[in-house]
């Protein structure tokens, strides 16, 4: 049975990309950061080159392309391009639970690869965003924190940019219901 991937996004390719050392705590100044999954079929690329994308890579097809990411906010530029990138290392985390509601597993043992990538306006109202990342061996996901410019005030978030470029190659299933 093949795997299935799920991509969510908690709010929620081209290019340089660094291979983070984990040996290294300190963020590291990037233009574009690759997380693998523990056993290396999933792959989730932030790419900072030029305007912020993101791309899925599933047992070596690309499953989402070049996507974009970020904000717009009312009477502001959008937050999306003109950004500094650093980059926190990846990371390896493993956690093993055991559910509350009986199912199929008497206990739950999920491994994953993690970062954070912080991003700071080169120029203007230096505003900041921070996006986690985490990718395991059945998905990936990111999730994004949002913080004050040079400016502190109230920001009202008109969109989010975030979205799926899926190949056109890609095939889908449609499932009535009721």
């Amino acid at each position: 049975m093949k795997k299935a991937l799920f991509l969510s996004l908690a709010c929620a390719i081209c290019g340089f990309y660094l291979d983070i050392n984990a040996n290294s705590h300190e963020p590291v100044p990037t233009t574009g950061v690759k997380v693998e999954s523990p056993d290396g079929r999933v792959c989730l690329v932030v790419d900072n080159a030029g305007k912020l994308t993101y791309s899925v890579i599933f047992d070596g097809r690309e499953v989402i392309t070049a996507a974009p990411l970020g904000f717009e906010f009312q009477g502001e530029d959008p937050l999306a391009d003109g950004l500094e990138m650093t980059a926190s290392p990846v990371v390896l985390k493993r956690d093993k639970w055991t559910p509350v509601v009986k199912n199929r597993h008497a206990e739950v043992d999920q491994s994953w690869r993690e970062t954070k990538l912080f991003f700071q306006e080169k120029k203007g109202e230096w505003r900041r965003m921070e996006i986690e990342v985490r990718v395991s061996d059945d998905g990936a996901a990111f999730r994004y924190h949002l913080y004050d410019g040079a400016t502190i005030r109230d920001r009202r978030v008109l969109r989010e940019l975030t979205g799926f470029n899926i190949p056109a190659s890609s095939k889908a299933y449609v499932v009535e219901y009721d």
